[in-house]
């Protein structure tokens, strides 16, 4: 089993991920300690793989030459153009294609409406619809609970909500799991896809769902997910 060491890493590769890792560095034209440098887990790698830098348009690389020179892997999704739907355009080896780390945004309109509250009054109940729109189009319905003193800072809620639609070319459903707290004015939360729960092209799908909402109000989401 291949050993890539650094002064800031060792890391222990599988054949198969040795392979991977060879393969993205001869593309991108970097040395296999470098590119295992600039990602140290399997994952970065085929989340690096998937951005396809190497396909990006002459005038996007342009653009964008900082940020692909220095920047993170986030900043890196943050600026990459629409990637192609179809996964034969990417020049990456056969068996990662099953398995790869993708990646779908755009944004999204929820309506919430309140319903009758729960445990004799302590808990608040939301249903709400939402609609969406970019790399994932359908609709979704779901269930909030919530409870604490939003007013004073320090609150949590959870959800349960079901959506429909198409995924980058796939059609089906599948589930997303909301768990947020507000502690003192400060705000986590966590959003997955819940295991078992895809249907259609979308059977098997995991996956973790980002959100951000703009001063005006507009939720966009980041998708990354596994197929």
């Amino acid at each position: 089993m291949p050993v890539v060491k650094d002064s800031r890493i060792a890391v222990r590769l599988s054949s198969e991920q040795d392979a991977l890792i060879r393969h993205a560095a001869e593309v991108v034209g970097t040395s296999i300690t470098e590119f295992t440098v600039a990602a140290t887990m399997s994952h970065d790698v085929e989340r690096l793989v998937t951005l396809a830098r190497w396909d990006w348009p002459l005038e996007h690389i342009t653009a964008h030459i900082e940020t692909i020179m220095s920047g993170s892997i986030e900043e890196l999704v943050a600026v990459a153009p629409p990637r192609p739907s179809d996964f034969r355009n990417l020049r990456v080896l056969p068996w990662v294609r099953c398995c790869m780390t993708n990646f779908a945004r755009g944004t999204f309109e929820v309506e919430m409406t309140p319903g009758k509250a729960e445990l004799d009054g302590s808990i608040g109940r939301f249903d709400f619809s939402k609609t969406f729109r970019g790399d994932f189009a359908g609709v979704g319905v779901g269930l909030m609970l919530s409870g604490g003193d939003p007013p004073s800072g320090s609150a949590g809620y959870v959800a349960m909500e079901t959506v429909q639609g198409r995924l980058e070319g796939r059609e089906g459903g599948f589930a997303l799991q909301q768990f947020g707290t507000l502690r003192d004015g400060s705000q986590t939360m966590q959003y997955k896809v819940v295991p078992g729960s895809g249907s259609g092209d979308l059977k098997g799908m995991t996956g973790n769902l980002h959100l951000r909402v703009d001063g005006d109000g507009t939720h966009h989401y980041d998708l990354e997910y596994q197929v």
